[in-house]
């Protein structure tokens, strides 16, 4: 019986040398390197990790999405192309206080929906395909509204013409 209670009790508590049951046990054989000092740099391999140290030289790494100031910098910009391409001298946001304060408050009003729905963040990202793509198909698709509209305007003219001179 005593051993069924001592086979019990070494069952029950295999770490008998250890005092702390919840300290692991190093092995006996520890090689050379395993008492250098724990460095940061220890799992950073050709710097993969950054380190608190270059976050702190460096600065913080580069957001992903746009900044609100870059978000209205863009904002502008497409309003200044539009009124250069549709020669509408309404469209550019002016130097007006007013005007100016009403546009970054519609441009951060954007931004802050756009931050909010994963779905839009294509609109704030960096390094968006389908922002490229917009700035791309913008312009020409606005030139191209434009020879339209132009094109349609002349022959609703013409035709207006040879219905007054029919009567």
């Amino acid at each position: 019986m005593a051993q069924k209670m001592a086979a019990e009790k070494s069952s029950e508590n295999p770490t008998q040398d250890n005092p702390n049951p919840h300290q692991s046990q190093s092995p006996k054989n520890e090689t050379a390197g395993s008492s250098q000092p724990f460095s940061s740099d220890h799992f950073a391999r050709d710097g993969a990790i950054p380190t608190v140290e270059a976050e702190l030289v460096n600065g913080p790494p580069p957001s992903k999405f746009l900044n609100k100031d870059e978000f209205f910098g863009t904002f502008e910009l497409s309003f200044a192309v539009a009124g250069g391409i549709t020669a509408l001298q309404s469209l550019p946001i002016s130097q007006d206080e007013q005007e100016r304060l009403q546009a970054r408050a519609a441009s951060d009003a954007i931004y802050e929906i756009c931050e909010r729905h994963p779905q839009l963040h294509f609109m704030i990202d960096r390094d968006s395909v389908y922002l490229k793509a917009a700035a791309a198909i913008g312009p020409f698709a606005l030139v191209k509204y434009q020879a339209a509209k132009a094109e349609l305007t002349t022959r609703r003219t013409a035709m207006a013409g040879e219905g007054a001179a029919n009567e």
